[in-house]
């Protein structure tokens, strides 16, 4: 399907450090994709668990008010962006302190792939649909002030009737608490389900510490979508990329002995290079999380006293920490056949927090 980009907001500036900014999406449109630009300056104070996507605390896409078209915290949606696509959206993560241009840039996509020729969201169907980006600046890390905002979408050249369009929402968020167990999470059955998963989040502990086996049930036992241990579902990832993913450049300036955030949920290699005019020596000397413990020297082998500007990329699994339990690229589940649905985590004695996500089939409208 042959598309253009045509521009809702463009480099506005907001001068709130919080709040929520409301884009009235065009009637009567046919919409495959949304890019959500969103844009900081660091401020003098690097943290290496801290983002510009902690910054966006969530995206929306709402019609006629309360019917939910797309509800996620933009990792999830980064990880939902890269199932759909195939890529990882283009953001721009900078965590070194006056960094101007940190960025995200959220795609946001209506069809089962970009382009999709079946599926897009027809705003025709629907009285009023609009875009909500919620955000919250910390002014200890992040410039006052500072935030700029870009959206634009993507239409077709020649009309088109879709027959629906994909819905993705977080249904279910929690944190594990220090103690092992289970939790138990119901999901929707109302709509045939795209994709189901979840994001895990412990910015220091191994992943598979933290949640050690999932079951994605169906109808009290009847029917196991998956049930497993989490070795095996990040094998089946691993599979299903034909291999490990590269992770999102990250621009950081680390001191010896600091940290920079990898952006994946297993990290298996890492590569840096160094942006200064003297040649520094980097090192890893651990990782666990997702973050990498840096080490960094100068040219005679001393411990730098001054941070170094450099550029890392990790590959690995799950990216942004995003696990997928049932893959509907080869055709929706039936959901609306069974009477119920539930996800069982079983977690370790760690602080992790917890994201389910479902992308579902909206066949006419909403």
């Amino acid at each position: 399907m042959q598309q253009q980009l045509a521009y809702l907001m463009k480099e506005k500036a907001h001068t709130s450090n919080s709040g929520t900014i409301y884009v009235d999406l065009p009637s009567n449109e046919v919409i495959s994709m949304i890019m959500v630009d969103f844009s900081i300056t660091n401020g003098t104070t690097r943290l290496y668990t801290r983002s510009i996507l902690d910054v966006v605390k969530k995206v929306e896409v709402l019609l006629e008010g309360s019917k939910t078209a797309y509800s996620v915290k933009p990792e999830v949606g980064s990880y939902l962006a890269f199932l759909q696509s195939g890529t990882l959206p283009p953001h721009k993560l900078y965590d070194g302190p006056n960094s101007a241009g940190n960025t995200m840039a959220l795609p946001i996509y209506f069809g089962r792939y970009p382009g999709d020729p079946e599926y897009a969201l027809d705003t025709g169907q629907y009285s009023n649909a609009q875009l909500l980006i919620e955000y919250e600046l910390d002014t200890t890390y992040d410039g006052s002030t500072t935030a700029e905002v870009t959206v634009w979408f993507m239409r077709p050249i020649d009309m088109m009737t879709p027959r629906g369009f994909i819905r993705s929402r977080t249904v279910h968020e929690f944190d594990s608490g220090a103690s092992a167990g289970e939790t138990q999470v119901d999901l929707p059955t109302g709509l045939p389900w795209y994709n189901v998963g979840f994001r895990y989040f412990d910015v220091d502990r191994y992943l598979r510490d933290g949640v050690t086996d999932v079951d994605l049930d169906i109808d009290e036992g009847r029917l196991h979508l998956f049930d497993g241990r989490i070795e095996d579902l990040l094998m089946l990832q691993q599979l299903k990329w034909g291999g490990y993913v590269e992770g999102p450049i990250v621009y950081s300036a680390p001191l010896h002995s600091e940290y920079v955030q990898s952006f994946m949920g297993v990290v298996e290699h890492a590569e840096v290079i160094d942006f200064n005019v003297t040649p520094d020596w980097f090192s890893i000397a651990s990782w666990n999380g997702q973050r990498l413990a840096v080490g960094s020297l100068d040219y005679n082998g001393t411990p730098v006293a001054a941070a170094r500007a450099s550029l890392w990329r990790c590959t690995g699994i799950a990216p942004f920490g995003g696990l997928l339990l049932f893959d509907g690229s080869e055709g929706p589940f039936n959901a609306p056949a069974h009477a119920d649905a539930k996800i069982t985590y079983v977690n370790g004695a760690y602080d992790g927090n917890y994201q389910t996500f479902v992308q579902e089939v909206v066949e006419g409208a909403l």
